[in-house]
């Protein structure tokens, strides 16, 4: 089935609204968002079979970006962290 600009814009946005607030596309969700371009959804076994993968590479996405997020939070505040412990850095003994 081929996507003219118009229909691949519609999609795009319909997904981007379907999924704000919502952890895993999920089934009903891709299903919805088929109906609503109007894409057939002629293989729906095909699709369940599939959705196991996709959730597992939105849930590796999904941490991978918290660890991106976490590493550069800790980049920008190392001053104040290392202010915070006294100056000690990670190894090191405390002085008596």
């Amino acid at each position: 089935m081929p996507l003219n600009w118009s229909r691949l814009i519609m999609l795009v946005v319909t997904v981007m609204v379907s999924i704000i607030g919502y952890s895993s596309t999920g089934a009903s969700t891709t299903l919805f968002i088929l109906a609503v371009v109007g894409i057939p959804a002629r293989d729906l076994s095909l699709l369940f079979a599939l959705e196991w993968i996709l959730d597992r590479c939105n849930s590796t996405v999904n941490v991978l970006g918290d660890c991106v997020g976490v590493l550069i939070v800790e980049h920008l505040s190392k001053r104040e962290l290392e202010e915070m412990d006294g100056g000690q850095r990670e190894g090191t003994q405390p002085e008596p």
